[in-house]
Order: C-alpha cells, then structure tokens, then sequence
C-alpha cells in the first residue's frame, strides 16, 4: 500500500541514529550549551503562561533531539540523488579503417537516464559506464554527454527537480566480441557523482 511505503521511506532517515549518538557524544559542549538555553526558555514560559515545567521540558529535549538529528543528517546525507534508465539500452556495432587500412570494430551503446533529486540543489556529473562480467572495476569514458530538458543544457539539479542525460560510450578493440558472448542479458552500472563529489550508482540490465 502507499501508506505503507511512505512509513518506510520515513522511518528509512533514521538508519543512521547510532552514528548520530556517536557524533552528540563528541560534541558534550554543544549539548551544554543547548540544555543552557532551553533551561531558561523553560523558565520564561513557565512563569509567563503557568503551563507545566514536565511537559516543557519533554517539549524542548523532542524537539531540539529531532532538529539536531535533522540538522546532522542535511551535511551527513546531503543529496538524495534517485537515478534510473529509461527506455531501452542502444548496442551497436561500427567499423572504420584505421591509418594501416585495417578494418577496426567498435561497440558503442547508447542510452538515456533520469535523475530525480530528492535533497539539496546538486549536480550530475562524471559519467563513467562499467560492464562487471567484462571488465570488472574497469570504468568507461563518454564520448558524448547531452541533456534533453528543453532548453536545459547544464547538469544542475534543483529540489524536487527531473533531470534528463543522454549518454554515449564507445568501446574500441575486441570489446564487441566480448560483449556478443554475455548474450542480451548483459549487466550495466552507471557511476557519477553530485556537487561534494560524493559517488552514486545505478545498476541495470540491457
């Protein structure tokens, strides 16, 4: 049910709770002087509007709890990049003659991706293709890197935003034999990285 996918995307910003407590726990100062400052706006309310100390207190340590592990987690998990292939995976092969008039073949294969943000204003840059039953760890360069959305032709992503690439690799040598063997159900995985160069990945079957 939606619902139910909801509660887990929710509750799935809370996975990293005990790397959280580990950070608190070095920064005691910090926590003084926050418990300072919530003790005497506990103090101002109280006597201003007669409500309950306990339930004050409860108050501030929740809210002040959630707003730090928000706060930690906006610079520990700053971008939530969310990227997937669309439409099919284009496997064509081409050949040229070289300076020694020598037929050389190559594979190039084409495909378009969408990245939806679903954190802080980024970027998607440094495409690299790897083929893990080819070359494991091997990565591949594009030679060809465009960006579809109308009059869009950057890699920023804003909040919220859908982004578009298209993305052209071509593997010269005897990769397009290579490639024949592992058959139509080669696997894929597409590497790039946001604006703190952090890594991302996305995984897939032609």
């Amino acid at each position: 049910m939606a619902w139910c996918d909801g509660v887990r995307s929710y509750l799935s910003r809370y996975t990293l709770f005990g790397v959280f407590l580990d950070r608190i726990r070095a920064r005691w100062a910090d926590m003084i002087m926050g418990a300072g400052v919530s003790a005497v706006l506990i103090f101002v309310i109280t006597n201003l509007f007669g409500l309950s100390s306990f339930w004050l207190f409860l108050f501030f340590i929740g809210a002040f709890c959630v707003g730090a592990y928000a706060a930690w987690r906006a610079e520990y998990v700053p971008y939530d990049l969310i990227p997937v292939v669309d439409g099919p995976i284009a496997i064509s092969t081409e050949t040229k003659l070289d300076e020694r008039h020598v037929v050389q073949s190559s594979v190039v294969i084409r495909f378009t991706m969408s990245v939806r943000n679903a954190g802080e204003p980024t970027i998607a840059e440094n495409w690299k293709l790897e083929i893990p039953k080819l070359v494991p760890g091997l990565l591949f360069e594009p030679f060809g890197v465009s960006y579809p959305d109308g009059d869009c032709s950057c890699n920023e992503i804003p909040t919220g935003a859908l982004r578009h690439v298209e993305l052209r690799f071509r593997l010269d040598g005897d990769y397009p034999e290579r490639i024949k063997k592992l058959g139509v159900r080669a696997d894929f995985a597409v590497h790039f990285r946001d604006v703190k160069q952090k890594p991302h990945l996305c995984q897939f079957i032609a």
